[in-house]
Parts: structure tokens; C-alpha cells; sequence
């Protein structure tokens, strides 16, 4: 690929975001996100008669049934869960589980999760599977999340958020 036609560009949404969407020389826009911030960015996008490509608000769930193997299905529900701290369009965010297993799902789930305590940190770091979210905003808005979601449900929740820094730790939720 020629120098300069790929660029990763880091900085706050008002330095780096709000640069880009507004400026002519960039005809097409791609961002991933909440779907709040999709319609801003279509919105202001468009009034330039600019194009935008958007992956919006995901709600992925995984379905398990009583013949899954779950010696794989766990991996693959905490990765999915976890993986770039739930920052991704991708994470998986439901579980829709056969009643005949729940009960072993969520146990496993549980006990999985438990060992993600201690891999918590710096992901340069040996053994570290969960970095920092992007920045404590976003722990707040996916503790946010967690409350409006459970509120109204009776649930299981195993929720901490460590200190004042972008961390939070894993959690699982079961609406019963």
C-alpha cells in the first residue's frame, strides 16, 4: 500500500472527530459507535453533501443450546463479552440460553469471569487480556447501560468499577 493512503489518527472527539466530519477534502467518512453518534455524524456529514459508512449500536447476542459444547462456547462467550472491553460493534451483549442448561452456563459463566480478575491491566503486559476502556467517560456510559437494562428485571449482578480510572471490571448479568 503507498505511503499515506492508510493513517490512524488519535486524539480527542473535538480535536480529531469534529475536524474531520466538517472538512470538504474528506468525501467519506466511516465510524463506528453508539447510534446517537451516527446521527450526528450523518447529519453533519450530509450538510456538506458528504457520504458516511456507519456501524451502529450493536445488540449481538449468542444462542447456546443443549448440544453446544461448551468447552467452546464459554471462550467464546467471555471473548465476545470482553474482548476490547465491550468497545467494539461486535461485542456480544445477550445471551439466549436453553432452559435445560442455563444453569451450567451461567456457573461456567461465572466461574470464567472470576479468573479475569487478575488479568486485568496494561495489555503490553504478559498475561493481560483487558486493557482500559477508551476513557472513563465510557466506563460511566456502560455502567449507565448496565443499570437501565437490569432496573426493571429481576437479576444476578457482580459489578465493580475499580477506582477513578477507564477500568471496569467484567460482569455478568442473568435476568431470571
Amino acid at each position: 500500500m503507498p505511503e499515506g493512503v492508510m493513517n490512524l489518527v488519535i486524539g480527542s472527539n473535538e480535536e480529531i472527530g469534529e475536524t474531520l466530519i466538517a472538512d470538504r477534502r474528506f468525501p467519506l467518512i466511516s465510524a463506528t459507535g453508539s447510534t446517537r453518534m451516527g446521527r450526528y455524524v450523518a447529519e453533519r456529514v450530509a450538510s456538506r453533501l458528504g457520504k458516511t459508512i456507519l456501524e451502529l449500536g450493536g445488540n449481538n447476542a449468542i444462542i447456546v443450546t443443549p448440544s453446544a459444547d461448551l468447552e467452546i462456547a464459554i471462550p467464546g462467550i467471555v471473548f465476545g463479552s470482553v474482548g476490547t472491553c465491550g468497545q467494539r460493534c461486535t461485542t456480544t451483549r445477550r445471551l439466549i440460553i436453553h432452559e435445560s442448561i442455563y444453569d451450567q452456563v451461567k456457573t461456567q459463566l461465572v466461574r470464567a469471569y472470576q479468573q479475569l480478575d487478575s488479568r486485568i491491566g496494561n495489555p503490553l503486559s504478559e498475561g493481560i487480556l483487558i486493557g482500559p476502556m477508551i476513557d472513563a467517560g465510557q466506563v460511566v456510559s456502560r455502567s449507565r447501560m448496565v443499570c437501565q437494562d437490569f432496573m426493571s428485571d429481576r437479576f444476578w449482578l457482580k459489578r465493580r468499577i475499580t477506582g477513578k480510572s477507564s477500568r471496569k471490571k467484567p460482569s455478568v448479568h442473568c435476568s431470571i
